[in-house]
């Protein structure tokens, strides 16, 4: 979302300030999701055992809250609702609305709980392989023989206050036809 005027971008910074912009992913995850709805409150940091330094990890935490491996300044609130969508074979369909912003926030969350994005390179396989992606294109088969150019997020719906007029506003974006596919190859592989 772009501000045609300053103070329209000022009202649209504002909102997200205050965490008044509503944002919602569509996700397809490894594995079947037990719950149809719970919030994942798990605080967020670089990971200090990757030897990828963008990876993200939700930060380890002793007995005592304190966190076991990096300073306390480190270590990021993070919270996500998720919601099952629809449950395809080994695969899952989630909707995910983050509370807060952090990055790559959904896709660690969803790793950590051991649902990691389908064709996620970094959260969903070895380092070794996210590596590789560095230096050449590479797609992640996800099933056999199914394979997919991207990690299965995609930013669903946004939606905020009009920065003049204050009236509430939503937009959907459909869901890409790569992942459509992706979908529909699964639902006939068992």
């Amino acid at each position: 979302m772009i501000g045609k005027t300053s103070a329209a971008a000022a009202n649209l910074v504002a909102q997200w300030d205050k965490k008044a912009v509503f944002k919602e992913y569509l996700a397809i995850v490894k594995g079947n999701v037990r719950e149809d709805s719970f919030l994942i409150d798990a605080p967020l940091a670089r990971d200090p055992h990757s030897e990828i330094k963008l990876k993200m990890n939700v930060a380890e935490l002793g007995a005592d809250g304190e966190p076991l491996y990096l300073p306390k300044s480190e270590i990021l609130p993070s919270r996500t609702q998720i919601h099952v969508s629809e449950r395809l074979g080994n695969y899952t369909v989630v909707r995910a609305q983050p509370h807060t912003g952090r990055q790559h926030q959904i896709r660690v969350h969803l790793w950590h709980l051991g649902h990691p994005i389908a064709g996620d390179k970094l959260y969903g396989t070895d380092a070794s392989f996210f590596l590789r992606t560095m230096k050449e294109i590479l797609h992640v088969e996800v099933e056999r023989g199914i394979m997919l150019t991207r990690h299965a997020l995609h930013a669903h719906k946004l939606g905020f206050r009009h920065p003049v007029s204050g009236e509430p506003m939503e937009f959907f974006s459909p869901f890409p036809e790569e992942l459509a596919d992706f979908l529909r190859k699964v639902g006939k592989v068992d």
